[in-house]
C-alpha cells in the first residue's frame, strides 16, 4: 500500500490541549479504458488496454498512450487495481512508472 503521511494538530474540546497525530493518506487508483499507439509505427488507436492510474493526467506520461476512452472504476486500492479481470488488465501507471 502506498500512503503519504501528514502530521496534523487538533484542538481537544475537553481540555483545550493540542493533539498531534499522524494521518495516512492512501493513494487510490481509477481504471481507465485507453487507446495505445503502435510502438513501432506510432499509429493511434492501435490497441485497447484497461490501465489503473491515480488520474487521467497521469496517463499522459505513459509510454505509447493515445487517449482515454472511458473511466471504468474509481477509488481502487493498488491491490485492487492490480487484479486481472475482464475489465482490468492489472496494469497500474503512477505517472512515472508501472507499479
Amino acid at each position: 500500500m502506498l500512503a503519504k503521511v501528514a502530521s496534523i494538530a487538533i484542538m481537544s474540546p475537553c481540555n483545550n490541549a493540542w493533539l498531534i497525530t499522524k494521518v495516512y493518506i492512501m493513494t487510490t487508483y481509477n481504471i481507465y479504458e485507453v487507446y495505445l499507439c503502435n510502438p513501432e509505427t506510432g499509429q493511434s488507436g492501435w490497441d485497447i488496454k484497461y490501465i489503473g492510474a491515480p488520474n487521467a493526467e497521469a496517463l499522459k506520461t505513459m509510454p505509447h498512450f493515445d487517449c482515454v476512452i472511458l473511466k471504468q472504476w474509481t477509488n481502487q486500492t493498488l491491490e485492487e487495481a492490480k487484479e486481472v479481470s475482464h475489465w482490468c488488465d492489472g496494469i497500474v501507471w503512477d505517472g512515472e512508472k508501472f507499479l
